[in-house]
C-alpha cells in the first residue's frame, strides 16, 4: 500500500510537471529536422562569401511556439547579416501558407501601401517573398518553413536568395501524388 501510493504520488508529481511550464524546449525534441543544422550554415556561408565558423547560431522557440534557429555573421564591420529559420510542423501548412498569401494580398492601408507577396518558383509546394516582413515562407506539405532575412544595403534579390538557401535544407522531396494531395487539402501519409 505504503509503494503503491507512493508510485501513484511520483506519477503526478511527474505528469503535473510535465504539462507545466511554456517554455517550449520539450518541443523542439520531437520536431521533424532539427534546427540549426550546418547545412543552413554552409548555405549561409557561400551565399555570402564568409567562413562557415563566422556564422553564429542560437536555438530558440518562435512566437508561434515553434522551433527556430538565429544564424548571424558579419560581412564587414558595419554589415551585419542575420536570418531567423522558423520550422512549423502544424497540421495542414500549404493551406495556412495559401490563407496567408491570400491574406497579405488583400492588405490595405490608408497611410502607406503595403507590397503584395510574390510567388517563388520551384521551392517546396508553394513559396512566396513577403516583401514588407522581409520573409519568405514555403513548405514542402509536412511543415512550414519561414526564413525572415535582416540584411541592411541589401537587394530584394540578394535577401530572396539567402532565404531560399536557407530553407531548401529543411525542405523534402514529394512525389506527384503527395503533392496533389496536400494541393487539394489532404495530408501526406
Amino acid at each position: 500500500m505504503k509503494n503503491t501510493r507512493r508510485a501513484l504520488l511520483i506519477t503526478a508529481t511527474v505528469l503535473t510537471l510535465a504539462g507545466c511550464g511554456g517554455s517550449g524546449t520539450a518541443r523542439l525534441a520531437h520536431l521533424g529536422p532539427p534546427v540549426c543544422n550546418h547545412r543552413d550554415v554552409q548555405a549561409m556561408a557561400r551565399l555570402l562569401k564568409v567562413a562557415p565558423n563566422t556564422i553564429t547560431t542560437s536555438k530558440s522557440i518562435g512566437d508561434n511556439g515553434m522551433p527556430q534557429c538565429t544564424f548571424v555573421t558579419h560581412r564587414s564591420a558595419h554589415h551585419r547579416v542575420l536570418v531567423v529559420a522558423n520550422v512549423d510542423d502544424s497540421s495542414q501548412p500549404y493551406q495556412v501558407l495559401r490563407r496567408t498569401i491570400e491574406e497579405a494580398s488583400q492588405f490595405f492601408n490608408v497611410y502607406e501601401p503595403s507590397a503584395a507577396p510574390s510567388n517563388i518558383p520551384r521551392l517546396g509546394i508553394s513559396a512566396s517573398w513577403f516583401p514588407d516582413y522581409q520573409w519568405l515562407e514555403a513548405t514542402d506539405g509536412l511543415r512550414l518553413i519561414t526564413a525572415h532575412v535582416a540584411w541592411r544595403g541589401s537587394t530584394k534579390k540578394q535577401k530572396i536568395a539567402l532565404a531560399r538557401g536557407m530553407i531548401r535544407p529543411y525542405l523534402k522531396t514529394l512525389s506527384r501524388k503527395q503533392v496533389s494531395e496536400t494541393v487539394n487539402g489532404g495530408t501526406i501519409r
